[in-house]
């Protein structure tokens, strides 16, 4: 179409008369709507209580997490059960599946940076650094 055409069509348009009970129609449904009860605020006060006892237990982990690290048999039981584990996931090729999911994660991420057309800095440096990753990981595995 031209710009002739849509014009043309524009000023041919009918005008549109909307039905003698559309206006009735919309004061009861506004009336209606103003009659309604307000939304329920949510209750911060009930939860207040809740977020100061997660809070609480989330410095008790981290006070009882510091506290282990001062003493020496943790650290050395630490250092088998990661041991015990390495040897686990070489039984069963782990380092295959994280390759797998950081070659999928990587072409996600590059293909979606591709598309979304918006190019910064911060997604130029994120891009390298999962790039100089994936590189690490392959040279590993040599």
């Amino acid at each position: 179409m031209k710009s002739d055409d849509i014009d043309k069509v524009l000023t041919n348009e009918e005008v549109i008369t909307p039905s003698p009970d559309f206006l009735a129609s919309v004061m009861r449904a506004v009336r209606r709507q103003a009659a309604a009860l307000p939304p329920m605020k949510f209750p911060w006060l009930r939860l207040l209580p809740a977020i100061l006892a997660m809070f609480v237990a989330i410095m008790r982990v981290f006070w009882d997490l510091i506290g282990f690290l001062y003493d020496p048999d943790v650290l050395a039981g630490f250092t088998e059960q990661l041991q015990q584990f390495a040897s686990v996931a070489a039984r069963f090729g782990v380092q295959w599946i994280v390759l797998a999911v950081a070659v999928t994660a990587l072409s996600l991420l590059l293909s979606v940076s591709l598309v979304g057309g918006r190019r910064d800095e911060v997604t130029d440096t994120r891009l390298r650094r999962m790039l100089r990753a994936a590189a690490s990981v392959v040279r590993r595995l040599r």
